[in-house]
């Protein structure tokens, strides 16, 4: 299975290669950044892998790393859109905050949160857990570890809009 991971590997970089590189990126960058989630996803499929539910380990290490890759993307793409330098709007004379202060807003915003919910973002975002094992750690189902997290990523994005 795992002579079969870098040829998977290298098909799903290929792929990944059309894709339009994110802002703030190099496309030699990105590749690397996409290669080294692209190999942890692949490990984690190998370990994960069981043979006795009868599923095929190349579609089913292709489905992980492609599913870690994309969401990897996605990240990205809508970090870049949320925190791209805002332009001037027409007509007003608003200028943007900074990023300094955007940051220092946003981190005064977390530390209010309740410890649960500063848990709860730590673990998505830093830690890169999946919410389906989170639901079974905490006791609850998926769609209500991903309300919870809306919620609260709604909140820290009213800290951080643009005057």
């Amino acid at each position: 299975m795992v002579d079969n991971l870098n040829a998977i590997l290298r098909c799903c970089i290929a792929k990944v290669r059309r894709w339009p590189v994110p802002p703030n990126w190099t496309a030699g960058e990105w590749m690397q950044e996409v290669a080294a989630h692209g190999a942890a996803a692949g490990y984690e499929a190998c370990c994960h892998f069981d043979p006795a539910r009868g599923a095929d380990p190349a579609v089913f290490l292709t489905s992980r790393v492609m599913g870690r890759v994309l969401t990897r993307y996605r990240q990205e793409w809508c970090f870049a859109t949320r925190f791209a330098p805002w332009t001037e709007n027409s007509g007003e004379d608003t200028a943007p905050r900074s990023s300094q202060d955007l940051d220092e807003n946003l981190r005064d915003a977390v530390r209010r949160l309740p410890a649960a919910d500063r848990w709860l973002v730590s673990q998505i975002v830093w830690h890169d857990r999946d919410q389906r094992d989170l639901a079974l750690e905490l006791g609850i189902s998926q769609p209500a570890v991903s309300k919870r997290y809306k919620r609260i990523v709604e909140r820290l994005r009213e800290v951080s809009r643009p005057i």
